[in-house]
């Protein structure tokens, strides 16, 4: 057993697989396909660490993507409350344009860079990292996920939002700097 272990250890992934499909019963590959997609989709999966907090199904409030209710407001993830964040008033065709966040006695305005525009005068939060089940702001304060959800928000990735929309992005002055190849040392190609 221990030669076959040492044997095994020094098999590519490819190499093991095909040991295993070729040397096994029929029950034996399927139960080693389905570990293969279930581990491999476990290994592949990865967490949103920065985008929108964007709609789910059954989210009404226009045009600011925060509840009614307004959301906690934590200093750190797992942290105490410091804050709440809330929405404006709403104007004369119930749509609400503003919102604000008050931390103790301290009331300011909740806008850019915290929103973006998702749509015509839409606008949805953005965070810039997660961890332990928060999404951290641009501000800096975090918001539980369990509260995004329960209020029918949902995290969603830059490049999902991109995908999805077919969004168009132009990069920033100074622009890009194409390169002739992908080496290390490549020749920059002139504006």
């Amino acid at each position: 057993m221990g030669q076959f272990l040492q044997q095994v250890a020094l098999l590519t992934p490819t190499q093991f697989a095909s040991h295993v499909m070729s040397n096994c019963s029929n029950s034996m590959r399927h139960l080693f396909t389905i570990l293969t997609f279930i581990t491999s989709g476990y290994l592949n999966a990865q967490n949103i660490t920065n985008g929108l907090i964007m709609p789910d199904k059954g989210f009404t409030v226009c045009c600011y993507y925060i509840p009614l209710s307004g959301l906690k407001v934590y200093e750190r993830p797992n942290g105490k409350v410091v804050g709440n964040l809330t929405l404006g008033m709403a104007d004369s065709n119930s749509e609400i344009y503003s919102a604000s966040i008050q931390i103790e006695d301290i009331k300011m305005n909740f806008g850019y860079p915290n929103m973006e525009m998702v749509g015509y005068e839409i606008m949805a939060m953005t965070f810039k990292d997660a961890q332990s089940n928060f999404v951290k702001l641009q501000n800096g304060y975090w918001l539980d996920v369990d509260e995004l959800t329960s209020n029918k928000l949902k995290l969603t990735s830059w490049i999902e939002y991109i995908i999805k929309n077919d969004t168009e992005w132009y990069a920033n002055d100074p622009g890009l700097n194409l390169r002739e190849d992908p080496s290390s040392k490549p020749k920059f190609l002139q504006h």
